[in-house]
């Protein structure tokens, strides 16, 4: 078993991993713009989200930019896209300002 880290340097590519392996998405995200990055498609029979959180940047000034860290495990082979949408909460999916995505291919 072991991780994969993942970082918008990857967008659009297709990851391959084992069955067990960590997948941690890191993506830039500050908090305070009201943007954040809400997960379109996440959990299914291939990956699944152990959970979500934002770090801070080092310094911890307000207004500063941080990390979405985004911990799937690989369940099963076969294959599965994780895409992320930049938008605020209030706005629909439509309205997002920017995008990420990548496929997962689990052996």
């Amino acid at each position: 078993m072991s991780d994969r880290v993942v970082t918008r340097n990857d967008q659009g590519r297709t990851i391959t991993v084992q069955t067990g392996d960590a997948i941690v998405l890191r993506i830039e995200e500050n908090l305070s713009t009201g943007y954040n990055w809400d997960i379109a498609a996440e959990s299914g029979p291939v990956l699944a989200l152990q959970h979500s959180e934002h770090v801070a940047a080092t310094g911890g000034l307000m207004g500063c930019s941080g990390m979405r860290l985004l911990h799937f495990v690989a369940q099963a082979p076969g294959s599965q896209p994780i895409r992320l949408q930049l938008r605020r909460p209030w706005d629909p999916p439509n309205q997002a300002i920017d995008q990420f995505s990548v496929t997962v291919v689990v052996n």
